[in-house]
């Protein structure tokens, strides 16, 4: 497996979106102190992935290389969104790593935030939209129910005057063929008389 790491130095806040390929681990390391609240958070279109955070104290603070391990703090998988917040005890390099349990590539997005909490959400223009979306809503769904109302008169008064059509078709055809009839009996008749036939 490939291991990619990157420092995070000095950073308050990051996020990006990576493509990790089939069963491949990414990792992102970062120094943290007692005074740092970090949260980190991942999203995928894949469930089968895990998050792992791997915690070493800084023993010595004139050699930051020289770690013991203090295990792992954070651990979660299966979840198309994970996420972890924490406050370390001690000044900490921490690694995030996340790993493609999958047999396809993954998109994932990762964020990542020290001295903050979750992003919180504003819900206040999100009601206002929703508001709109339904007065839309109910919009349309007159308009919709007057359209209807409007064909179904149409439809009526189209089936009446088709109905009216043919009565009248009928009727005129009828009166046709009996004044055809009254003038052939009436042309023979003459025809007789005059001797014409």
């Amino acid at each position: 497996m490939f291991l990619f790491i990157i420092q995070l130095i000095c950073v308050q806040s990051i996020e990006f979106q990576f493509t990790l390929p089939k069963r491949d681990i990414r990792c992102f390391g970062d120094s943290v102190t007692t005074d740092e609240e970090i949260f980190i958070q991942t999203n995928s279109n894949i469930r089968d992935y895990s998050l792992k955070i791997n915690v070493r104290k800084i023993s010595n603070l004139q050699n930051p290389m020289r770690l013991t391990k203090e295990g792992f703090m954070h651990q979660s998988q299966d979840e198309f969104e994970q996420m972890a917040k924490f406050r370390p005890k001690y000044n900490h390099n921490i690694q995030v790593c996340i790993h493609n349990k999958n047999i396809n590539e993954a998109q994932f997005t990762f964020l990542y935030k020290k001295n903050g909490s979750p992003p919180t959400l504003d819900l206040q223009p999100l009601q206002q939209s929703i508001l709109v979306m339904k007065q839309l809503l109910f919009t349309i769904r007159n308009q919709l129910e007057q359209a209807n109302d409007k064909f179904i008169l149409k439809a009526s008064i189209a089936q009446t005057l088709s109905y009216k059509t043919i009565m009248l078709s009928i009727a005129t055809m009828g009166l046709s063929i009996i004044i055809t009839f009254i003038v052939v009996y009436k042309y023979k008749r003459f025809a007789k008389q005059k001797k014409l036939i």
